[in-house]
């Protein structure tokens, strides 16, 4: 269990530090406060440390508060955040900046077909296809609906998202239906007044290639940074759905120290 490994560091690194501290203020470091209750009462207070270091959480508005303190290695924003020092990823943070507002607010080009493709749906399939037919052509869809056809044979496809390197045909119309079905109910009367943002209704293909575009596009490690464009890549983060992550799971940042506990070692 990670987190529980993590709680024996935690506690093994508290009573460490303590046993330094008595060390070399000349005090015993086998039983430093004399006697069994005393002891137990320190084991106790070094888990309710470990315990708070577990609980230690950060919001997306933390990111507007953070200070910034400097460029680490050409590719690392240290930021300050009340007492804690985070370590922040240039190229990952500004990476995610760039694919979240790639997910919002591209409309993919289609590429019309020689010929109308037919494309089996059931019923309900077909229901979503028209209800949100708006989003299937932000994405390159493009379809012909002839409504004086028996169901499950009104839609025909007649244009698929344009790409260099990625095929779009049918199975992604599925896919895609697969996806709002999924988010907003498979029933006409549970998506009722749900037209969904755009961001929300994206293929895993179409996202592939935005988190792939957004790679290309973002500041990369190597690059000096002068102070403003690190508070501009720290400050975007809290207006993002998901800053924790870029788009291929590199983690955004990771807590580098507590500054309270610098101060302690040093006292």
């Amino acid at each position: 269990n990670n987190v529980e490994d993590y709680r024996k560091k935690c506690v093994a690194w508290t009573q460490e530090r303590k046993r330094r501290r008595f060390t070399n203020s000349g005090k015993s470091s086998s039983n430093p406060f004399g006697g069994k209750k005393s002891m137990e009462l320190d084991a106790e207070e070094d888990e309710n440390i470990a315990v708070q270091k577990l609980e230690r959480t950060i919001d997306k508005s933390g990111f507007g508060n953070m200070e910034i303190i400097g460029q680490f290695n050409l590719g690392f924003i240290v930021a300050r955040l009340n007492g804690d020092l985070f370590i922040l990823d240039q190229h990952a943070c500004d990476e995610k900046s760039s694919y979240e507002r790639l997910l919002a607010t591209t409309v993919v080009h289609g590429q019309p077909l020689i010929r109308p493709l037919p494309v089996e749906l059931s019923a309900s399939e077909e229901m979503v296809v028209i209800e949100y037919r708006e989003v299937f052509e932000q994405n390159g869809f493009r379809f012909r609906i002839d409504q004086d056809a028996a169901a499950t044979r009104r839609v025909q496809l007649v244009a698929v998202p344009f790409s260099k390197k990625t095929q779009f045909g049918v199975e992604d119309v599925h896919e895609l239906v697969s996806v709002i079905t999924d988010r907003f109910g498979g029933r006409a009367s549970d998506r009722k007044n749900k037209m969904p943002s755009l961001a929300e209704c994206r293929l895993p293909k179409i996202m592939a290639m935005f988190a792939s575009r957004a790679c290309r596009f973002s500041i990369m490690i190597g690059r000096a940074l002068p102070y403003s464009t690190m508070l501009k890549i720290v400050r975007r983060l809290q207006e993002l759905d998901q800053p924790w992550n870029c788009p291929h799971g590199r983690p955004t940042m990771r807590h580098l120290v507590d500054l309270n506990d610098i101060k302690e070692a040093f006292s």
